[in-house]
């Protein structure tokens, strides 16, 4: 890809945008910001991205950074206005001849039927195949970063909370991901392709503490909660109904090891192995350890 041209980046603060971002600017790419908070201009604009002010979810703002951009990158968080949104920035990248339309799904949007989250994801995707936009989606397994999610138990209690009970899942760092999307963005030959990603191997809970365990020099303890009590935190956390409702099938797919598959595609997109749960840890020492 040509450092001339120009990568929209939708989802800059999320933690692949952030890594993405930093990738990109190595590559000396041309990367355009969309973010709502004119507070964080400033901190975009000293890195060198152009940045644009603007809501996803109202196409009125956005219409403008959509201009002369070769390649469109869009990570949005889960809402149960999805589809409506994502089709209406897949309909806008149509109409302003957006070269290639890169998006973060889920693996849950490729199960038959799909579940939990995956569903308004499924439809999504499914409508950016039929778009007639060239278009890549990636659909990454359960991210190591819920684990930063319980830091404050790890270091204020030394227990590590999960839903999952010993079921395996084959998480996978946010960063290796952020590593696949530049490559999608400035290598050719991505298009039009969906990539599942994963980590480098299935483990438990109950794994992640002990790794957690010998990195921190002390006795990590999980437990395996039952979901009508993670239910409860959750709520207390801020969690709507709709994220609680969609998490209670999340769970439950998951609990039948149902993300335990591991793949090959982030060591032939990203061309390095993915990293696993340790190195993880060591990468974010820092918010599992006091002062």
């Amino acid at each position: 890809m040509s450092s001339q041209q120009r990568v929209l980046l939708i989802g800059a603060t999320s933690s692949i945008g952030e890594e993405l971002l930093r990738l990109l600017l190595k590559e000396n790419i041309k990367v355009r910001v969309l973010i709502r908070k004119p507070e964080r201009a400033s901190q975009f604009e000293a890195m060198g991205c152009e940045v644009f002010l603007g809501d996803i979810r109202k196409l009125e703002s956005y219409e403008s950074a959509l201009t002369n951009v070769d390649k469109l990158f869009c990570v949005y968080p889960d809402s149960p206005d999805r589809f409506t949104v994502e089709r209406d920035l897949i309909d806008e990248a149509v109409r302003m001849n957006v070269g290639h339309f890169i998006k973060v799904s889920a693996y849950a949007a490729g199960l038959e039927p799909p579940v939990s989250f995956g569903i308004l994801h499924a439809q999504a995707d499914e409508y950016l195949q039929q778009s007639g936009l060239n278009w890549t989606i990636l659909r990454p397994y359960a991210f190591m970063q819920n684990a930063l999610l319980v830091a404050d138990l790890i270091v204020q209690r030394r227990i590590l909370l999960g839903p999952f009970g010993n079921a395996r899942v084959s998480f996978v760092d946010a960063w290796d991901i952020a590593v696949v999307a530049k490559n999608v963005i400035v290598e050719a030959g991505y298009e039009n392709e969906v990539f599942e990603l994963t980590g480098p191997e299935a483990i438990t809970y109950g794994d992640m503490a002990k790794t957690l365990s010998g990195q921190l020099g002390h006795r990590i303890r999980y437990l395996a909660l039952p979901f009508w009590l993670i239910r409860i935190l959750m709520k207390r956390s801020g969690m709507s109904d709709w994220e609680l409702s969609q998490m209670k099938d999340l769970v439950k797919m998951i609990r039948a090891n149902g993300e335990c598959n591991v793949t090959d595609t982030i060591q032939n997109v990203a061309k390095q192995p993915p990293r696993n749960f340790g190195t993880f840890v060591e990468n974010h020492i820092r918010f599992f350890k006091t002062g």
